[in-house]
Formats: C-alpha cells, structure tokens, sequence
C-alpha cells in the first residue's frame, strides 16, 4: 500500500509505504508526480518505509 502524506507545501510530496507493493499501486502515484512536476517544476519527494515485504 502506498498512502500520501500532506506537508500542506505544494513542491513536497510524501508517501508512506507499506506491505507488498505492485505497479498497479506505484502507477497512479507516478502519474501525480508528473503533473506535479509539471505544475510546480522541481519536486521533493519524501518517502517512509514502514514494512515492504516485495516488489513486483
């Protein structure tokens, strides 16, 4: 599972990470982060591993 975390700044994504992870989990959240990075240009990115148990 992939879940969002807000920092309520516009140029800071976050996610948090958890269990097994597919590219029908990852997919929608490279799609936010291209229109992202077509709104706002350079992005950070943030991301909390909280057990990852695969990825396939």
């Amino acid at each position: 599972m992939i879940a969002s975390i807000d920092f309520g700044v516009p140029r800071i994504v976050g996610f948090r990470v958890n269990g097994p992870i597919t590219a029908a989990d990852i997919q929608p959240w490279a799609t936010l982060l291209e229109n992202k990075i077509q709104q706002e240009g350079k992005l950070r990115v943030y991301v909390e591993y909280e057990q990852v148990s695969g990825i396939t």
